[in-house]
């Protein structure tokens, strides 16, 4: 199971950013290398972006072509790493068994959880919901 804190609408990168800072939500949005270092390429995409044909490696100046709106964001690698570790903390309360692969994608088995948290719906509404107050509230 992946939970982000609003996975319908953006990739983990996006997610992080658009968790911390409420002017990019709902705007199409890429985190980008650095250009003066000669990185100037989308790394991540919002969905938002994604619609407008922006993808992953394209170089600057093509996703502003294909989306003249777009907001490009700078890596913030830092946070990023911030984000998996609270994700398993809050996964633990939950369950042992729960993996992380990457920056983006975590797993939690919650086979013999549900009789304790409810059904897998409701588990990973409260998931979402915890990762989002307690990210919201992490020093920056």
């Amino acid at each position: 199971m992946m939970i982000l804190p609003d996975s319908k609408n953006m990739t983990a990168y996006g997610s992080v950013l658009k968790c911390r800072i409420a002017r990019l939500r709902g705007k199409p949005m890429a985190v980008v290398g650095d250009p003066r270092l000669r990185y100037g390429i989308v790394l991540a995409k919002s969905y938002e972006a994604k619609r407008y044909g922006v993808q992953t490696g394209d170089v600057l100046w093509q996703a502003q072509q294909k989306c003249w709106d777009i907001v490009f964001v700078s890596a913030h690698y830092d946070s990023y790493l911030k984000f998996p570790r609270l994700s398993k903390k809050i996964f633990s309360h939950y369950s042992d068994r729960c993996e992380s692969l990457g920056l983006d994608e975590s797993w939690i088995d919650l086979t013999d959880c549900t009789h304790l948290f409810g059904d897998d719906k409701v588990i990973a509404t409260d998931l979402r919901q915890k990762i989002k107050t307690n990210w919201v509230s992490l020093p920056r």
